[in-house]
């Protein structure tokens, strides 16, 4: 199913139980391959399996912004960029940057939303006094 990376119907879901889970792994793997990310950033499979597997454990078991959903926003990244008359206005520095950023963009998150952390006094919000965004 790597194959089908960066089309626009790759299902997310179907690959994580293909992958028995490991999806974030496999994902970036095919997706650096397809862009020749490890050329680009002089890296390895092995250093680039233990960094995925590091973005795979920083994501939050929670219903939306999980891991699943780190990979959905990669894939649909990694489209537009495949496709010559959008991708290929970028530097290869450039597509190894937007697709980590990609891959890494909801780390962390609680699956919530500024207001709700806001409203219950949430630690986070204390820590930010209310005053900017938290997430």
């Amino acid at each position: 199913m790597e194959e089908n990376i960066c089309n626009w119907n790759f299902d997310t879901l179907k690959f994580k139980e293909m992958t028995n889970g490991n999806h974030m792994v496999h994902f970036g793997n095919g997706i650096m391959k397809k862009f020749d990310i490890f050329q680009t950033l002089n890296t390895t499979p092995t250093i680039a399996n233990s960094f995925l597997n590091d973005v795979s454990d920083g994501y939050l078991p929670n219903p939306y912004h999980n891991s699943i959903h780190g990979a959905d926003v990669c894939n649909a990244v990694s489209y537009f960029l495949a496709q010559p008359e959008f991708g290929g206005k970028f530097s290869q520095l450039e597509i190894a940057c937007t697709v980590i950023s990609a891959l890494v963009h909801d780390i962390g998150h609680p699956g919530l939303n500024n207001a709700f952390l806001m409203a219950t006094m949430s630690t986070k919000a204390l820590l930010c006094k209310n005053i900017s965004e938290i997430i």
